[in-house]
């Protein structure tokens, strides 16, 4: 029987990242682990429906078998099987959050093999629901007809195992639930901001890499659909070693919004407008003019109708392209008594204050980017404002269960502890005590003096913030650096 690895799930940030990203890797190593106290701290304890949905998902990705799994669960243990490309389906049933269902299971699908043939020569198939309604794996039918509805989108039932770029073998994804949840990223943030910047890092082998929305859901209906595909990796190919440490300079910035339901097209449209105001602002202070010759602002706004949203909603996300490939993004959703103003402006103030600091990732995508850091190659090197909470959590996690992995954070010149300190278990639990502090208000995470950036209405999980320093380089005098030591993990290798 394989080893057990335990995991603390009230350490650090102490919430749902713990359990996606332990789920991930023992899926693709295939360690048996088993997450204990999970949530322990938070205000509802344990396992909720959404959380439940993601480690269904996983169950299925892997072949595995997971113990524990109920709504209400402080304790789990996930003994997986060997990840298979398939089409698959997760719906919550709530308006849990799609995204981070994604977060889970993108990295279990590139590390996925494509030996199709040891299950009856057909692409592995799986359907998962919220807990209270069951987990079915099936061998007929599936996940049906892909994205059902709303029109684009990847997906559908059949070719499971084939056709992704170069005819590489990819996984099918169709996810149900809240696609602009509060405390997780909303679908945009992951289609505009994290595939691209996975796309421009990894080349050729995330060709095909995509995620679509076919139909917005909000709280507390949910009923949103997302469909990703998701190629994996040619056999005995590591992912070579990322490289976030130029940003260099602001090529481009996008400000998409959108409204839905009973919020009309014309909030969309203020939210546009207040946020490339804003914008434009912003980079006029940073010596960054806009206009004919300056940085070009392209604005889209949509309205959402019936067919295309469960539910009532708006939103605005701003992304920033450089001349070196780094993609920042910063995105605000609506709030019951908030102008559309002001939820325009506080997104693209987000973004400048990531812009005026040389960070190379925004807030949000740092602690996203550790797992990807710990499976490749060679030595991944990330600048970056001060590590939030979610990171350092996801950097002990990576380090407990893949052996060899080391991270190392930098700290920024004249602080008063060593450049080289690792987060440690001393780390831990000096943050454990925030942690658990600002869950119980609802208010930002910190650990280690970290800067509170963190805001419920922008739909993602409340951390740490931007440091300073200046624009342009990629070297701003409060940036961390933040290495590490990868496995170089490859398609079929088990712990």
């Amino acid at each position: 029987m394989a080893a057990l690895n335990t995991i603390d799930g009230s350490m650090l940030e102490g919430g749902g990242q713990i359990l996606r990203n332990a789920a991930a890797l023992a899926a693709i190593t295939g360690a048996t682990v088993a997450v204990d106290r999970i949530r322990a701290k938070r205000t509802r304890p344990g396992l909720q429906p959404q959380h439940l949905t993601g480690l269904q998902l996983v169950e299925a990705l892997c072949g595995g078998r997971l113990e524990g799994g109920q709504v209400g669960s402080c304790s789990v243990v996930l003994r997986p099987g060997l990840p298979r490309c398939g089409t698959f389906t997760a719906d919550t049933r709530t308006a849990g959050s799609c995204t981070l269902m994604l977060q889970a299971s993108m990295p279990v699908c590139v590390f996925a093999s494509a030996r199709a043939s040891e299950h009856g020569g057909r692409p592995e198939e799986g359907s998962v629901a919220a807990g209270g309604y069951g987990h079915r794996k099936s061998s007929g039918g599936g996940s049906g007809g892909g994205s059902g509805g709303g029109g684009g989108g990847s997906g559908g039932g059949g070719g499971g195992s084939g056709g992704g770029g170069g005819g590489r073998p990819v996984s099918r994804l169709e996810l149900k639930g809240g696609t602009d949840a509060d405390m997780a990223p909303p679908v945009g943030y992951l289609s505009d901001v994290l595939l691209p910047l996975l796309r421009n890092l990894y080349g050729d082998l995330m060709e095909g890499l995509d995620v679509r929305l076919v139909r917005r859901g909000f709280y507390p209906r949910g009923g949103g659909i997302v469909t990703a595909t998701v190629p994996s990796l040619p056999p005995a190919t590591p992912l070579p070693p990322l490289d976030l440490t130029n940003r260099g300079n602001v090529t481009q910035v996008t400000i998409k919004t959108f409204s839905a339901g009973r919020v009309t097209a014309g909030v969309a449209k203020r939210l546009a407008t207040s946020a490339e105001a804003a914008i434009r602002a912003a980079l006029k202070r940073l010596n960054r003019p806009t206009g004919q010759h300056g940085v070009p602002i392209l604005v889209e706004s949509a309205y959402e109708p019936q067919e295309r949203a469960v539910g009532d909603g708006c939103g605005v996300l701003l992304v920033a392209d450089t001349d070196t490939g780094c993609r920042l993004g910063a995105s605000a959703k609506g709030e019951r008594g908030v102008s559309a103003e002001e939820i325009g402006e506080r997104a693209a103030e987000e973004l400048a204050e990531a812009l005026s600091s040389g960070t190379c990732v925004d807030q949000w995508m740092q602690d996203q980017l550790i797992i990807w850091m710990a499976l490749g190659s060679g030595t991944s090197r990330m600048r970056c404002s001060e590590p939030t909470l979610h990171t350092r959590t996801a950097m002990v996690v990576a380090e407990q269960l893949l052996p060899g992995v080391k991270f190392v954070l930098h700290r920024p010149a004249g602080r008063d502890q060593k450049a080289d300190q690792p987060p440690t278990a001393a780390a831990e639990a000096a943050a454990t005590g925030a942690a658990a502090a600002a869950a119980a208000t609802g208010g930002p995470t910190t650990a280690g003096g970290c800067n509170s950036g963190g805001r419920g209405a922008d739909g993602r999980s409340a951390d740490s913030g931007a440091g300073g320093g200046a624009v342009g380089g990629g070297g701003g005098d409060g940036l961390w650096l933040i290495e590490c030591r990868g496995v170089g993990w490859t398609v079929g290798r088990r712990l």
